[in-house]
């Protein structure tokens, strides 16, 4: 702790409790942030297989890929987060102008969506806030979305067990059997397709339109 990488090059497999500057053009593979360690990304700056234990941090400014998150993940704006897991108790927060791509939230974890969410698959909480956008989410048994109002998601798919709470815009959805979303007052809902056993309830002052009941 206290200790100082600056990364202009390439690393590998750092055990990292100090903090650690990835500058443009450079790489880190393999980085294992521990409590109190702290990753920063610069723009240009790549890293990989990063593993962010509970009480580290990593700030993307960059592109960061295949990451395990515990900790906690900022993704910048212009920065590119892809395929990260979120365990329980992780938190990824993309900031307006960043993007998360193919990100598993799992039971427990946090993904707050203010920027580009894309292809997750959600079995944790997601907020969709006003201004960001989530498209091809894949919502599974017990995953929560709640998108704010002037949120939006688009070619959500609800599982069974799955819960969408529709406070902005949700379009071209599909609620399987099980599913269950909710169109609060003031929100839209459109083109959904609700399958057989999938629950859509429209709350007074909601709008859903071109829907399809199997």
């Amino acid at each position: 702790s206290g200790a100082i990488q600056n990364d202009d090059g390439t690393t590998s497999n750092t055990n990292l409790a100090g903090f650690q500057i990835v500058y443009s053009g450079a790489i880190a593979n393999g980085t294992m942030i521990s409590s109190g360690g702290y990753q920063y990304i610069l723009p240009g700056g790549s890293v990989s297989g990063t593993s962010v234990a509970s009480g580290g941090i990593q700030n993307v400014d960059g592109t960061a890929t295949n990451n395990l998150l515990d900790g906690f993940q900022v993704v910048f704006s212009g920065a590119v987060a892809s395929n990260t897991t979120i365990d329980s108790g992780g938190y990824q927060y993309i900031l307006p102008g960043g993007l998360a791509d193919g990100t598993i939230v799992s039971s427990g974890g946090i993904q707050n969506d203010d920027g580009v969410a894309n292809n997750t698959s959600l079995g944790g909480f997601q907020a969709v806030f006003s201004g960001a956008t989530a498209s091809n989410t894949i919502i599974e048994n017990g995953g929560y979305q709640y998108i704010l109002p002037g949120g939006t998601a688009s070619a959500t798919t609800l599982q069974s067990g799955a819960v969408q709470n529709d406070d902005g815009v949700a379009n071209g959805n599909t609620i399987s059997s099980g599913g269950y979303q909710i169109v609060f007052g003031g929100a839209t809902a459109s083109g959904t397709t609700v399958d057989a056993g999938g629950f859509e309830v429209v709350v007074s002052g909601g709008t859903t339109s071109n829907a399809t009941l199997s």
